[in-house]
Parts: C-alpha cells; structure tokens; sequence
C-alpha cells in the first residue's frame, strides 16, 4: 500500500472534504469492514483533530476499496502532520501518511 502522499491543502474554516483509493501493488484494496482512523498532529505531536470511521456519526465512510472523509473545518493555520490507519480485526496498519498545510483564509 501507498505510505507517503503529496501533502494536502486546506484554507483555515473549510472542511476536509475528500476520497482516497486504497491499493495493493497496484491492485484496489477492499477495506470493507474494516476501520479506518486519521489522526492529525501539531509539531510536538499533539493530536489536533482525530477522525474515525467507527461511531455513530463517522467523518470517514467506507465503499469498497475507497474512503472518503467529511470532516469539521479546520480552525488554526499551519503545517500538521498525518496518518491513516486502517484496522482490520484488531490488527492496526499505517497506510499513509503525510502534511496538511492549513492556509490562513484571506479577504
């Protein structure tokens, strides 16, 4: 599976709105069934926003061997740092990773 990714960016209050495919040397991934977590940390390693597939009212959906993610807005500008990890019977994997540049949204 893919592990580092192209950063994202993100304008402070928007959303993090979007999907992600998950593959197998070359070949889609089916995650169906299984967990997928992001946690997004500050430069010491504080975790600032953490999303789940799990719950009653996930930020992250799965289908098939895609998840997608709509999460709350970002409220503080700067560059954090990423991992997905997908979790399938109790077995945890990192399965990418990477920065969020979060914008500060200008007039």
């Amino acid at each position: 599976m893919d592990y580092d990714k192209d950063p994202i960016y993100i304008v402070q209050g928007d959303g993090w709105d979007m999907s992600f495919s998950v593959a197998q040397s070359g070949v889609a991934y089916d995650i169906t069934g299984m967990q997928v977590d992001i946690n997004v940390e500050d430069q010491v390693g504080n975790v600032i926003k953490a999303i789940s597939s799990a719950g009653t009212s996930p930020e992250i959906t799965i289908a098939t061997s895609t998840y997608s993610i709509d999460a709350t807005p970002f409220t503080i500008p700067g560059i954090f740092g990423y991992s997905v990890v997908l979790t399938n019977a109790g077995v945890e994997k990192t399965i990418a990773k990477s920065n969020i540049h979060v914008t500060k949204r200008t007039s």
